[in-house]
């Protein structure tokens, strides 16, 4: 598979650079007994030549039913020039509104152990913010509607193999410590599963702000009417805003993540229209929700507010770990033992006979003829479904 210039559009002007939360988070530390061992393994392995990814236009080749001409309008740019980040940066840092905030990695293994080098790695962000009013009257009075500092989204790489990163390896903790730490803990944090890119920003001792999440903001108004809506951001990019886009898996023979290939080895075109499309498209979910205040529309703002909230604790989990008390164990099972016997000698009382719980057409037998329970959704054979979703 050979890369070619993407076709179906016309590409925006690219401008290639060379060189308050409601949680307190203040106990959060970072493992600073670890040896950090840096990533020449990442960078020095797994070799990816041109033949082992799809370019843009074998991708829209390929996919003759999506539409990708929205693109050609919107202005994304990755920003490798520090010089030129710096503006972009203080602009991001004064905004009066809602950031826009994602992460690209080498995987979703990020744990305590990214810290070191192991594990998946971060390899680039992206940030958008919109307009104000006086900058929307500035752009037009002044023409600026080219400008770089006025960029739909702006992708920072930091760890590729075929673009240029904005700063040397050895430089990347300071320029996340003097760039990114005082924007993702001061400004408001927008994320599309903000939990995973809390955990990226761990590796750094950074504390994202998370103030919107536009999956729990989805999973929480039409997701509640649709248990199996999926609630990703592409699909509903589509589903709200009419948008076709990119997937990881198209860029590959096969499933993502099955080969070598990671985001790291994405050439240029790629990576800007991969990336720079998911923080521009979450902002215009937030602006419809707004407009439509689901919030209100489907009662949940309080419900929202907290799991929003609680989203970071489980980033903190997920990435440290757990503490386990061993010796206590045996004492447990023997009580989940326990209550296994006397709920399963409960539902045997109410259906006045045994059966074996684990088994589906059993538990369909007695939930929906004999309970007369309502079907709450079916399986994909379009029988009854016993799933605890039901429940």
């Amino acid at each position: 598979m050979k890369m070619f210039i993407l076709t179906q559009f016309r590409c925006p002007r690219i401008h290639v650079h060379k060189e308050s939360s409601l949680l307190s988070l203040d106990d959060f530390k970072r493992i600073d007994d670890l040896q950090v061992t840096g990533m020449e393994d990442f960078l020095s392995k797994n070799s990816v030549s041109s033949d082992d990814v799809y370019s843009l236009a074998e991708i829209i080749e390929r996919n003759p039913d999506k539409s990708y001409v929205w693109l050609k309008d919107r202005k994304y740019h990755i920003v490798n020039d520090l010089e030129v980040f710096k503006p972009i940066a203080k602009r991001i840092y004064k905004h009066p509104l809602e950031v826009g905030f994602d992460t690209e990695t080498t995987g979703l293994d990020i744990t305590f152990k990214s810290i070191t080098g192991q594990g998946s790695q971060l390899v680039g962000f992206i940030f958008t913010i919109k307009p104000t009013k006086t900058e929307q009257e500035k752009i037009a009075r002044l023409g600026l509607e080219e400008d770089i500092l006025y960029a739909d989204a702006w992708y920072i790489p930091i760890a590729h193999k075929n673009i240029d990163n904005i700063v040397e390896e050895g430089d990347v903790g300071a320029f996340m410590e003097t760039y990114l730490k005082p924007i993702l803990e001061q400004k408001m944090i927008v994320c599309h599963n903000g939990s995973f890119d809390s955990k990226v920003m761990f590796i750094y001792g950074i504390k994202l702000n998370l103030m919107h999440d536009t999956m729990i903001l989805l999973r929480l108004s039409y997701g509640a009417e649709n248990t199996s809506m999926r609630l990703g951001l592409k699909p509903n990019s589509k589903r709200f805003l009419g948008r076709d886009s990119f997937e990881l898996s198209d860029f590959v023979e096969g499933k993502w993540g099955s080969g070598n290939v990671t985001f790291a080895d994405l050439p240029y075109e790629s990576v800007m229209y991969y990336a720079c499309p998911d923080t521009d498209n979450m902002m215009e979910l937030l602006e419809i929700a707004k407009r439509e205040n689901w919030w209100d529309r489907w009662g949940m703002r309080r419900v929202y507010e907290l799991e929003v909230q609680f989203s970071r604790v489980v980033a903190y989990q997920e990435f440290y770990g757990h503490h386990v008390a061993v010796h206590k164990i045996a004492k447990l099972r023997r009580q989940l033992e326990e209550d296994v016997d006397k709920y399963s000698a409960l539902i045997f009382e109410i259906a006045g006979y045994s059966l074996n719980l684990r088994s589906a057409p059993q538990l369909k037998k007695l939930l929906f003829e004999d309970l007369g329970m309502p079907i709450v959704e079916y399986t994909d054979s379009g029988a009854p479904s016993t799933s605890k979703r039901c429940s």
